[in-house]
């Protein structure tokens, strides 16, 4: 198969040829839905009677929000955007209510907007008159409604929107400024009121429970306190160990004393520069405790002033501890004054002083550990109704200013409520334009009239389109078998009146006589077919000689096999003709051969019911005379007569092309079966020099005929097409198919 690429023209791109092909070819359609569309524009028209319109306009400054009243008394300002959404499109819709057109119909009467004395419901039908009248627009970038009413009575038209503007400006006051809801607040004030109470009296029993007036000043009284308290505990616990080591020292001495035969041995060994700097170390440590207790109170423990001052008394402790080692004896100089907080007295040696001193330091130690961790235990029980202290107070402070909002509302509500009473309009409404007397209105009906006019040719246009790009999925033109198939296409043959049934062009084969003494029967004469079948045969045989000659197939015979993608595409018409035009130059004997197998050997293709003769008889010079229907023209079937028996198509012609190439035929033509699935035709087009597709023109499926020549192509088949009973749906001057 020599498939050629489609050129640029037939790409499938959308063309103006495509355009044109439609129109003509569905011009029918176009034109019947198009006067359709105008005669039912005509009588719309025609028949149709004018409304008369009234108009107002109410500009919208801004809509105050009073549906609930607000606990601070003022309603929610909101003014409309630019284009007329939020708030506009909330008033158009309170506009075209039903609650609205209800309060309208009461007002000026059922009866007064359907004047029909027959109607059996006038009150429905003048609801449903008023919901139809109405028309509601905003002017692009304005805050201006406007409102019409439509109605076939002038006087009604006018009445009716009057009484729509005053109903809906009613609507708008008591929508947006309730004043219905004053009981309600009052209700909210009182439950205020009483959860103020109520918050009150839990408040109070808890921090009556833990003795607790302000929470902040308690916790600042046990912290400031527990501060002090450790404070001493650590000066004492100091002192404490101090008085030990002291009174240790001076039980050691005096036990050394009263052993010792010299009762005069000096009492320290400590010079008098030793002492005065153990004086000073004291004197360090007991400022630096002082300073450390004074920043625990007003510093935290990140402070890095405390930690200097910790660090400067550690390093003071240290040099006092590496004295009283060195000197023992200096630890009798830690007595302090009475005051607490003056230096180091004297030294001390009176036993019993020094026991006392010890025992009331540790007596101090424990009453300031036990003072200690009451102060904590009664700051866990603060911290641990800390929480509920701290929302109680905030809920009391919620509630004490909701009260206070809600009853300043109340009494303003109260206030606008008198001064409000009998208000039927809103200041934030301007009627910039009251309603017009009504005018009469043909613009609807012009533009139902325009449309359905336009719209029959829109409709016959689109059917068309659809029809030719979406729903007909068939070849119709030689373009569009180029694009698809991308096969050659050797001809294209428009619809003629024979190109759809089988040739009756030429005479039966005359019978056998029943004696070689017996004359035999004249043959018939043969029926002459319409002269335009036999020129596009003559046309098909030239491109074909063409095209074996440019492509070097002088060999004898040449095999040709001509098929389609189903019954009643012309194949047959095609294959005698073709036979005929071939025999009709002279250059060779030409040989058809019917390869239909579903037809069997008594098929009846041509005039008389005679029935064709087998090949093999045409392929002997003795006896394919019984084949000749015209000088140089044999006709046979491949099955054979006698037997009735079709045989195994691609077995028999495999079988028998050795002798088609020994014999003096110059072109074969074999009538091939449909290409599906289970013919022969596939297989045998391998065999052949030339095989041409016959594609019925609408008719032949695109999808069809792809798998078909897909089917061809595995077997190395030359395919060509031929496009037959081609319809011309374009005038000449713009058809750009030959």
């Amino acid at each position: 198969m020599n498939p050629r690429p489609a050129d640029s023209q037939s790409s499938g791109g959308f063309s103006t040829q495509d355009i044109y092909y439609v129109l003509f070819r569905h011009k029918g359609k176009i034109l019947l839905l198009t006067l359709l569309g105008l005669i039912a524009a005509a009588g719309v028209y025609f028949t149709a009677r004018p409304t008369y319109v009234s108009e107002a306009r109410l500009h919208i400054r801004f809509v105050t929000e009073n549906r609930n009243i607000t606990p601070d008394g003022s309603g929610t300002v909101r003014t409309p955007d630019p284009r007329g959404d939020n708030i506009i499109n909330s008033e158009l819709e309170m506009l075209t209510s039903f609650n609205l057109v209800r309060e309208v119909v009461e007002s000026v009467g059922a009866t007064n907007i359907v004047r029909n004395p027959e109607d059996p419901d006038p009150v429905t039908s003048a609801y449903r008159a008023v919901i139809r009248g109405i028309e509601v627009s905003v002017p692009r970038r304005s805050n201006v409604l406007r409102i019409a009413f439509r109605h076939s009575d002038p006087l009604v038209a006018q009445t009716v929107l009057t009484n729509l503007v005053g109903s809906y400006l009613r609507m708008h006051v008591r929508v947006h400024r309730s004043f219905d809801a004053l009981n309600d607040v009052a209700r909210q004030v009182d439950q205020r009121r009483f959860q103020l109470e109520q918050t009150e009296r839990e408040l109070r029993e808890l921090k009556n429970s833990i003795n607790v007036v302000d929470l902040r000043e308690t916790k600042r009284f046990f912290n400031d306190q527990i501060g002090r308290i450790e404070g001493e505990i650590v000066n004492a616990q100091i002192q404490l160990e101090e008085r030990r080591v002291a009174l240790g020292f001076l039980t050691n001495r005096l036990a050394a004393a009263s052993t010792s035969a010299d009762a005069s041995a000096p009492a320290s060994t400590a010079s008098p520069a030793r002492l005065s700097e153990y004086r000073d170390v004291l004197a360090n440590v007991q400022r630096l405790t002082l300073q450390e207790q004074d920043q625990a109170t007003r510093f935290t423990e990140q402070s890095p002033f405390l930690r200097a001052t910790r660090d400067l008394l550690a390093e003071a402790v240290r040099k006092r501890e590496a004295l009283e080692t060195a000197h023992p004896e200096l630890a009798l100089m830690a007595a302090p004054s009475p005051s607490g907080r003056g230096g180091p007295s004297e030294l001390t040696i009176d036993p019993t002083a020094a026991i006392a001193a010890v025992r009331g330091l540790e007596v101090r130690l424990t009453t300031l550990t036990n003072h200690l961790a009451q102060l904590q235990a009664q700051a866990r029980q603060v911290n641990d109704r800390e929480d509920e202290i701290s929302r109680l107070e905030r809920k009391l402070e919620i509630d004490a200013k909701q009260y206070v909002d809600y009853s300043t509302a109340l009494e303003r509500a109260r206030v606008e409520e008198e001064l409000s009473q009998g208000r039927s309009s809103t200041p934030n409404i301007a009627r910039t334009q009251d309603p017009t007397p009504s005018a009469a209105d043909y613009g609807n009906w012009k533009a139902i009239a325009a449309g359905l006019a336009g719209g029959g040719l829109v409709l016959g246009l689109a059917l068309a389109f659809l029809l030719e790009f979406q729903l007909d999925n068939t070849l119709r033109r030689p373009v569009h078998v180029e694009r698809n198939l991308r096969l050659p296409l050797f001809l294209s043959i428009p619809r003629l009146r024979l190109n759809g049934t089988a040739r009756k062009a030429l005479p039966a084969p005359p019978p056998a006589p029943s004696s070689p003494d017996a004359p035999a029967e004249p043959a018939q004469d043969r029926y002459t077919a319409p002269g335009e079948i036999d020129s596009y045969a003559e046309a098909l045989r030239d491109r074909l000689m063409m095209h074996f000659q440019l492509h070097g197939l002088n060999h004898k015979p040449k095999l040709v096999g001509v098929t389609s993608c189903g019954h009643g595409a012309g194949v047959t018409t095609l294959a005698t003709n073709l036979a005929s035009s071939l025999s009709e130059t002279g250059d060779g004997n030409v040989l058809y051969v019917d390869v239909n197998p579903d037809r069997g050997p008594s098929v009846q293709p041509f005039k008389h019911g005679h029935r064709l003769a087998g090949i093999r008889d045409a392929l002997e010079q003795e006896t394919r005379e019984v084949a000749k229907v015209q000088e140089n023209l044999y006709m046979v079937s491949l099955a054979d007569p006698a037997s009735g028996k079709v045989g195994i198509v691609p077995k028999t012609l495999s079988g028998l092309v050795p002798r088609m190439k020994a014999s003096d035929y110059d072109y074969i033509i074999f009538d091939l079966p449909p290409i599906t699935q289970t013919s022969a035709t596939a297989k045998v087009a391998g065999l052949l020099d030339m095989t041409f597709v016959v594609v019925e023109s609408e008719k032949t499926q695109s999808e069809l005929a792809k798998k078909a020549v897909a089917l061809l192509s595995e077997s190395r088949a030359n395919v060509a097409a031929v496009l037959n009973k081609h319809r011309r749906y374009l005038p000449r001057k713009v058809d750009t198919d030959l």
